[in-house]
Formats: C-alpha cells, sequence, structure tokens
C-alpha cells in the first residue's frame, strides 16, 4: 500500500505536539513489518530538512506557506501536480493535522481536539475563524477520521453529526527508548547544570497558552507555604502568554516560578525524572502527550479530571478540577506532603505508560488505511 503523510507541522525546528505525531507515526509506519510504501508531503516550511530517519523518503512541497495553503485548501480546489506529485502517486492520503486537499483518493485526517470550538476564548481571532471554517469542510471530505482519544471521538460525534464508524480512536504513543526513569540525583544534576535551574522542583510542560490554564496553576502555587519547591514551567511562548509573565509578579513569586522556554527533547526525560511531582491542569485536551512522558518516566502526576486526561492516565494520577484554584493547591499539598500517595503514584505510572506505544499507534492506524482504502478505492468520498 502507498501512504502519502502530511508532515508540515513537524518541518520545523522546535515541533510542538501534533509535530512529534507527524513524525513519530512517520517512523513507526516504516518499523513495521509490513510497512506501507511511505511518501511525506509539507507545504512550505521554515526548514526543507526531514525530521530525523525520513531523509530518504520519497516527498514534495506545495509552494505556499501555512497561511496561503490553509486558505487554498478551504476553496475545493485540487492542487496541482507539480506542486505535490506525492499526493497523487498513492493509495491514502493522511492529513495529520486536520487537513486534507480534495483529491481523488480517500484521504484521512486526524483530528487531535476541538478547542477553538469548544474554548474559542483560548484562540486567537483568526485561528477561530479558520477553524470554525474549516473543520465542518474536512470532516465531509475526508473518508475516515482519526480521534487521540474516545473523550475527543465522541466531541467530533456530536458536534459534526458523523456517523460512528467514520470516526475512529487511535492513541498517540510515547516512545519508551528516550521516555524512561533516570535516577533521580543524576536527573537532578543535569537539570541544575545544563538548564541552570534550581532543585528540587516542581514541573510542569506545556505551550504558554490560555488553554493551558497555567494562570489556575500559579494562583494555586502561590498558595503554598513560602518553602515549596520552585515551580518550573517549561514550553515555548503561545498565543496570549503576557498575562502569565504579569500574574508571576503581581502575585510577588517571581523568584519562586521559573519559565525558561523551549526545552529540547533530549533534556526532557531528565526533568520530568528529577521532579518532585508533574502538574498538568489544562482545561481540554485532545490527548496530553506530556502526561504520558512523564508516567513513563516515573514521576508522580497531578492533572484535571476533564477531557481526555483521565483516559490517559487512568488511577496513575492525582486527578483535580482545574477550574478550582483551591482543588489545584490541595492535591499539589497532598503530593508533598503524603510520601505513601507520591509512592503509590510512581509504583503505577510506567505501568500504565507501558500500554501505549508508537508502534500500536501505527499498526492500528496502517489498519485504518486499508480498511478505508478496501471501502473507497480510488473514489472521492
Amino acid at each position: 500500500m502507498r501512504v502519502c503523510l502530511d508532515i508540515s507541522s513537524a518541518m520545523t525546528p522546535h515541533p510542538t505536539g501534533i509535530g512529534r505525531y507527524a513524525h513519530q507515526l512517520a517512523c513507526a509506519l516504516l518499523e513495521l513489518p509490513d510497512a506501507p510504501e511511505l511518501s511525506l508531503f509539507h507545504n512550505r516550511r521554515l526548514t526543507h530538512q526531514p525530521p530525523s530517519g525520513l531523509e530518504k523518503q520519497a516527498r514534495s512541497e506545495a509552494p505556499w506557506g501555512d497561511k496561503p495553503w490553509r486558505a487554498f485548501l478551504l476553496t475545493g480546489i485540487k492542487p496541482p501536480r507539480n506542486w505535490g506529485e506525492t499526493i497523487y502517486q498513492c493509495d491514502i492520503f493522511h492529513g495529520t493535522d486536520s487537513i486534507t486537499p480534495r483529491i481523488p483518493q480517500p484521504t484521512v485526517i486526524t483530528i487531535h481536539d476541538l478547542t477553538t470550538l469548544l474554548f474559542p476564548q483560548h484562540h486567537s481571532g483568526p485561528n477561530r475563524w479558520y477553524q470554525r471554517a474549516a473543520l465542518p469542510v474536512m470532516v465531509r471530505r475526508a473518508a475516515a477520521i482519526i480521534t487521540d482519544s474516545e473523550s475527543t471521538r465522541q466531541d467530533c460525534i456530536n458536534r459534526f453529526q458523523l456517523p460512528i464508524n467514520k470516526i475512529h480512536t487511535i492513541p498517540v504513543g510515547v516512545n519508551h527508548e528516550h521516555f524512561f526513569p533516570r535516577p533521580r540525583a543524576l536527573a537532578q544534576s543535569r537539570v541544575a547544570q545544563q538548564l541552570q535551574l534550581p532543585v528540587p522542583y516542581i514541573l510542569a510542560v506545556g505551550t504558554l497558552e490560555p488553554r493551558k490554564n497555567l494562570h489556575r496553576l500559579i494562583q494555586a502555587y502561590a498558595r503554598l507555604d513560602g518553602k515549596t519547591p520552585p515551580l518550573i514551567i517549561v514550553g515555548a511562548k503561545g498565543w496570549g502568554q503576557n498575562p502569565i509573565s504579569e500574574l508571576i509578579t503581581e502575585l510577588g513569586i517571581q523568584n519562586r516560578v521559573y519559565t525558561p522556554g523551549f526545552v529540547a527533547d533530549d533534556l526532557l526525560p531528565d526533568l520530568y525524572s528529577g521532579a518532585e511531582f508533574f502538574i498538568y491542569p489544562s482545561l481540554y485536551e485532545g490527548f496530553g502527550s506530556p502526561v504520558l512522558e512523564a508516567l513513563a518516566c516515573g514521576a508522580p502526576v497531578i492533572t484535571s479530571n476533564v477531557s481526555s486526561l483521565p483516559e490517559v492516565t487512568g488511577d496513575a494520577a492525582l486527578l483535580v478540577d482545574p477550574l478550582d484554584v483551591e482543588a489545584i493547591a490541595q492535591g499539589m499539598s497532598m503530593l508533598l506532603a503524603d510520601t505513601s500517595l507520591t509512592r503509590s503514584l510512581v509504583e503505577r505510572s510506567t505501568g500504565r505508560a507501558s500500554r501505549f506505544s508508537w508502534k500500536r499507534t501505527a499498526q492500528e492506524t496502517l489498519d485504518l488505511y486499508r480498511q478505508t482504502y478496501q471501502q473507497f478505492g480510488t473514489a472521492q468520498p
């Protein structure tokens, strides 16, 4: 089977969750015993170098940047063949970031979440407008839809009135060769030396944007005793992040909260492994990969009791109401004071994470490609 994968979101020096999904899925598909013939597509990006492990794959590039390309897809015009030869030479095209061109072959899209529709106040105006216009078009255009969680699958079914057999839950994986527990003292030493950060510490990871609920996390942290370990919030700057810095200063905790920005993947396992605990009080997640990475590294985890997060963590995390600042503060206090609770979460963490792998994600995705091709062949759905 010939599959063309859209890796546009991975063609950047610092890919976020969706870019990492596209990259890891592509590599895992190639490692399957019954691997498809995989080609790649992307629109014009900041880098022309494909992610590691994908250098030998055939690929083509649309000549437009992200915004013009996304606008073009809304028109329903088929892309010229010289824009994307790999698009027209495949049996299945997979749009890994919820969008797909109109082409004769069956297409699959992955919808990672509906945050722009469910929480529009947490996104910029142009992004809200595009997603409201594009998602209904794309769910009709695609032959099959993947979501990362059952929570997002139900959101999509309810929002778009989709037939249940068109949309499939395939959880994302975690790279267990990279994310595994490190000795705590060694991990903390690396964090201190390479990132110049204090130890011990409490860790949060995620793009600095309103949906991550960092303002409530910071308010909750400010309620804790002044002897509480520092809070380190790792993540690239996103839309609407300025009020977070202002809030830290307003609460007078600028000497206790650190925001080092983007941290390379090779340092994340040390950060997770060396943390007193990992906290992720997001308002809504389609999956929540940082939570899975933290579990894989053996970290005690506090996260939200909403959307997909209970699906990911099972009984291996302490769940709190992300809208309740006091509940978040109490959760942090519990893990700092109750060593038996912390120990029990650590004991369950890696076992829970072991249920998720990129091999599983790739195999289930390939099975869906075959099912979709058998159903639709080369007919436009």
